[in-house]
């Protein structure tokens, strides 16, 4: 009976206080649980003072609806039958334990480079879950003398996987991150965040709820995220105003990275498109760890438009979301990799130069680290807008380039057929090459002419090695 307060701490307890400061008799405690996620079991506990805690009583068996949690003893002339759930709320419970919510486990992942609030943002996620318990964290802890320890209250904590180094050992942002991919370990979910992030009230749950409702086999949610700051009260701020923000890509430089930007979002019905990805809000399915493994000899700039192409170009469908659960600190003075390392300028350009050979060379020879091959690159361009691939026609030239790697040597070929595509990969054209010196492997490059308007409409071509039989070899597809 009475006004009761609650507040939650940094361990997912929940505190309750009588609103008579003389405090009340009590008795029981009566706990309602609704039926989209409820737990199973609750230890209460009694401080005196606000600091010494001792535990009453242990409650298993609980259910949805309607629990009675006695203090002392449950006297059976108050015991009231557990309130039935109606078929609909049964329905409710049974779908949230159907896939894709039977397994809600979540891989969160966090490169922290000499970053205290990484023990915040920590005690944020776990605070703030409907199921702390199914939240397993990966964790590059880049630390120095003064961060070193801030982890340790997890260290025996079966949830956390804490990749400790030395800062002055750290080969940059995506090192860190692809050191966080390589503890995935079957989770179904995966959120990446930066080590200064706070998180909304049940944002594991309604993370999956809204990646569900995109309907799509790898959606992927994505966008820079609201900005909380800290006063020098230490009291924590929320930028709620601003609103749903979506990516877009304002620039391409000449050196292949890109300078992205964010605009309102108007309707909030649904996840929407992403022309890109923001490293620091990345949710999607668990088996991006392996899909689209982060390459470690990136340093920081190329980060993004690496990651998107590769997600796109893997079967990944990019969307923003429809509501902010997380927060970033954007006005934070913790030091920066490159403030420390005084090769970080080597880094960028060995970047660079990995990114050149995935847009506009032989992304093969990149390993896992290439682009997939369920969709082109070509088909990624038109998604983001931007053109990252060097043209392989000039005005009615196409270049064709015969990919010696894949097309075996032989003395029985007969031509090798090039065929244009459009972009839904129906045929446009097709021409022959017969020349000997192709056909024979001593020339590897083609320019072919005379294609007119169908050239302009082609965004890839087949090259279809035939022989004299008819048997076809390996065929190899290119983006022009």
């Amino acid at each position: 009976d009475g006004a009761w307060g609650g507040r939650c701490d940094e361990q997912g307890r929940f505190f309750i206080t009588a609103s008579d400061p003389a405090g009340v008799a009590l008795d029981r405690i009566v706990l309602e649980q609704g039926h989209d996620h409820w737990a199973p079991s609750v230890m209460l506990e009694r401080s005196d003072d606000g600091q010494r805690w001792h535990s009453v009583r242990r409650f298993d068996d609980l259910a949805p609806g309607r629990n009675e949690l006695f203090v002392y003893e449950q006297p059976p002339v108050w015991k009231q039958p557990r309130i039935a759930p109606t078929a609909a709320a049964q329905n409710a419970v049974a779908e949230s334990l159907i896939d894709p919510f039977a397994d809600r486990r979540v891989l969160v992942t966090i490169a922290a480079y000499r970053d205290p609030d990484v023990a915040n943002t920590v005690a944020s996620a776990l605070a703030q879950a409907a199921y702390p318990e199914h939240v397993r964290f990966a964790i590059c802890h880049q630390f120095d003398p003064q961060t070193q320890s801030v982890l340790d209250q997890w260290n025996d904590d079966p949830r956390f996987s804490i990749d400790a180094v030395p800062h002055e050992q750290s080969q940059g942002c995506c090192w860190a991150r692809h050191r966080t991919f390589e503890q995935y370990d079957d989770e179904p979910y995966l959120l990446q965040v930066d080590a200064h992030t706070r998180f909304a009230a049940r944002w594991d749950v309604r993370f999956i709820e809204m990646l569900e409702s995109t309907n799509a086999d790898l959606p992927l949610l994505t966008t820079y995220p609201p900005s909380f700051s800290i006063s020098p009260a230490g009291e924590i701020e929320y930028d709620l105003k601003v609103g749903v923000q979506s990516l877009y890509i304002e620039q391409l430089r000449d050196n292949l990275t890109t300078f992205q930007k964010t605009e309102v979002v108007r309707d909030l019905s649904a996840p929407g498109p992403s022309p890109t990805v923001a490293a620091g809000q990345i949710f999607t399915r668990g088996r991006f760890c392996r899909d689209v493994p982060y390459d470690p000899q990136l340093y920081f700039g190329g980060e993004e438009i690496n990651l998107a192409a590769r997600a796109y170009t893997n079967g990944y469908d990019l969307f923003y979301p429809n509501e902010n659960l997380i927060w970033h600190l954007y006005g934070h003075d913790q030091p920066k990799h490159w403030d420390d390392h005084s090769d970080h300028t080597d880094r960028d350009r060995q970047a660079v130069d990995r990114l050149r050979t995935l847009f506009q060379g032989d992304h093969r020879s990149l390993g896992r680290y290439g682009l997939g091959s369920v969709r082109p690159l070509a088909s990624f361009e038109r998604h983001a807008g931007i053109r990252l691939r060097q043209s392989s026609r000039d005005n009615d030239t196409l270049t064709i380039e015969i990919d010696q790697a894949v097309v075996e040597s032989r003395d029985d070929y007969d031509a090798f057929v090039v065929v244009l595509l459009d972009a839904h990969g129906s045929e446009i054209t097709r021409r022959e090459i017969r020349d000997p010196a192709v056909l024979n492997r001593s020339r590897s490059v083609v320019k072919m002419r005379d294609f007119g308007d169908d050239l302009q409409r082609a965004v890839e071509y087949l090259v279809v090695p035939t022989q004299r039989n008819g048997t076809i070899g390996e065929v190899v597809l290119r983006s022009i």
